[in-house]
């Protein structure tokens, strides 16, 4: 066999590991989601069947929150693939859905804009609209800060694990979009 042979057997093998922990992590962290959603049922629908607040910060802090932590996850897969002889595709694709969820997101927030009376259609919406999004990032960031404390405080630590992570994804958000602004 030659080296060159052995080097790729030896990359395939590294990298079926790595996809295999990957793997594992999104388990993991999408069954915390699930016993998050388990454990907060009653509170994310009262007995009168009406939403709570708790629970409808959850699921938009979720679907805010997804795109980003697809996109991270993206960029993790594109670096480990390409260390291990790879050329980073899988990690670009997953890049490429983020960033088409979050557009879709931004593209629902300015058709909802252009409902609204004297808003033009120019290109001044897709900025309000970026704005908008980030505002209400910015509100579930505080309300998932005082989620998590509240985690803390009652012991549930891999809740607020979670919710501390969440949160740092909606920070990291808020400070690229307040970089692109002031820039």
């Amino acid at each position: 066999m030659k080296k060159s042979q052995l080097q790729e057997l030896v990359r395939e093998v590294l990298a079926e590991q790595q996809n295999t922990k990957i793997d594992a992590a999104l388990d993991q962290a999408f069954n915390q989601l699930g016993k998050e959603f388990s454990a907060n049922k009653d509170k994310i629908v009262s007995n009168d069947n009406e939403l709570n607040e708790a629970g409808i910060a959850l699921g938009v802090g979720i679907v805010l929150s997804g795109p980003e932590i697809a996109k991270i996850i993206g960029k993790i897969t594109k670096v480990v693939g390409k260390f291990l002889g790879g050329n980073g595709a899988t990690g670009e694709k997953i890049i490429n859905w983020a960033e088409d969820k979050h557009h879709q997101l931004l593209n629902i927030i300015v058709r909802a804009l252009k409902m609204i009376p004297g808003v033009s259609k120019s290109n001044k919406v897709e900025k309000l609209a970026k704005a908008v999004l980030n505002l209400v990032i910015a509100g579930l960031l505080v309300h998932g800060g005082i989620s998590m404390a509240g985690k803390i405080a009652s012991g549930n630590l891999s809740g607020a694990a979670l919710k501390g992570a969440m949160n740092a994804v909606k920070a990291g958000e808020l400070v690229t979009y307040i970089r692109s602004f002031l820039g």
